[in-house]
């Protein structure tokens, strides 16, 4: 029986011996190559009122805004496309251009009837379906200038207005994309 028991703890020895070998308990070590490039950095730069560079969209709308009234200059119907317009924005507010296209039968005259006074702010009707806005800049003269797609059929309205204080102006008068 003692052979037994010394033979046993021989080969538990055996088996410890094998077995640890293999995890001594120090990590291997890898060379670290020296020859790896930085991680590029970015510098943020704040946005700067810039000229749009000249592009193939045409101009075709003029909106103007007062301080009392904000009227849109441009034809009363073009074929589906991209477009751009251009605010001349007398208030010095800095207003931005929105323009969607009225669904479900309603006219520019429903967006007036929701709202008091020219500029007065309201949350807009869930018929309203805003034009998808593809560039925006500055002209050479510091006018904003937005280019939007038209590719539905339909009467569009075109709104200006602020975030601080809330303002609204609804431009008179609508205009319409029609097949041609």
């Amino acid at each position: 029986m003692a052979t037994s028991v010394k033979t046993y703890i021989y080969i538990c020895f055996i088996l410890f011996i094998v077995g640890s070998s293999g995890c001594s308990g120090q990590v291997a070590q890898e060379s670290t190559p020296t020859n790896i490039p930085l991680r590029p950095t970015s510098t943020i730069i704040p946005p700067t009122p810039t000229a749009i560079p000249p592009t193939d969209i045409p101009l075709l709308f003029i909106a103007t805004l007062d301080g009392e009234d904000c009227t849109l200059s441009g034809p009363n119907e073009l074929p589906p496309g991209e477009y751009s317009i251009k605010l001349i924005d007398l208030t010095g507010n800095d207003n931005g251009i929105w323009i969607a296209l009225l669904t479900g039968g309603h006219t520019r005259q429903d967006m007036l009837d929701m709202q008091n006074t020219p500029g007065e702010y309201f949350r807009e009707p869930d018929w309203l379906v805003s034009s998808v806005r593809t560039a925006e800049g500055r002209d050479s003269d510091g006018n904003r200038v937005v280019t939007f797609k038209f590719y539905e059929y339909g009467e569009y309205i075109v709104d200006l207005g602020t975030y601080l204080p809330m303002t609204l102006w609804i431009c008179d008068p609508s205009f319409f994309v029609v097949e041609k």
